[in-house]
């Protein structure tokens, strides 16, 4: 084969073979792709905003509640990956704190203010708590009523269909973590693989709890919504989730 001609053809490969190995946007989300996803797709309720492309859940203001769900129900009872970037301000060591939550009570879901973090019943006779829910909580304020460690601490909580509590009775899981409150910005990943549970912050493993999601929520086809809560009492925070990435298995 002639030099030119050769060239010709490799090249042509060459583009060929670029052209089919990169894959549409579309086309890496569904394969499973970890890229961010838009705080401009999720449906916001109570003192949720979306501000400059980040989700402050809660402003610094006294008796908030805050939350945001991912508009489009995900797979979550075969497995999934959650990884985000939170950071608590003004002040940084404020209350109450936030939780990533797994629920299948719908788009307004929203539960108390203070240390209900958004997803928790406010009396045991109200049942004002987020039903059908798993919560990852990120709990920054002592609130000795509910039974909670004097520092900081990562629990979760659930009463499966029930209406979900914040009183660490509801927890199934719980681990002291005094870093959450040093008002840097920290990264967690949640990764979910029937039946275990594990929770990551700053690439440390800090808790595993044994769960099966779709059996204990009763849920239809193993889908849900996730997203998150946050809320305040008479100690403030604003409360920001920064970036956010969710793939199923």
């Amino acid at each position: 084969m002639p030099r030119r001609i050769a060239l010709a053809v490799a090249t042509s490969l060459t583009l060929l073979i670029g052209v089919v190995a990169a894959p549409t946007a579309s086309a890496a989300r569904s394969a499973g792709a970890r890229s961010p996803i838009s705080f401009n797709d999720f449906t916001l309720v109570g003192g949720a905003q979306v501000i400059d492309g980040r989700l402050r859940l809660t402003a610094s203001e006294g008796w908030q509640a805050g939350g945001g769900w991912l508009t489009d129900q995900q797979t979550v009872g075969s497995g999934f990956r959650v990884a985000f970037t939170y950071q608590f301000r003004n002040p940084p060591t404020g209350a109450d704190g936030f939780a990533f939550v797994i629920q299948d009570e719908g788009l307004s879901a929203l539960g108390g203010w203070g240390g209900y973090l958004g997803y928790g019943e406010t009396s045991p006779r109200a049942h004002d708590g987020i039903t059908r829910s798993v919560a990852v909580e990120f709990d920054t304020w002592y609130n000795p009523d509910f039974d909670d460690p004097y520092a900081p601490h990562v629990s979760v909580h659930t009463r499966g269909i029930r209406s979900n509590s914040a009183n660490e009775a509801a927890s199934i899981g719980m681990v002291e973590a005094p870093s959450l409150v040093d008002g840097q910005k920290h990264h967690v990943v949640i990764k979910y693989v029937e039946p275990r549970l594990r929770v990551f912050l700053d690439g440390v493993q800090i808790l595993l709890v044994r769960v099966h999601l779709g059996t204990k929520l009763d849920l239809t086809g193993g889908s849900a919504w996730v997203g998150f809560t946050a809320g305040t009492g008479s100690a403030t925070a604003e409360n920001w989730i920064t970036r956010f990435a969710y793939t199923p298995r």
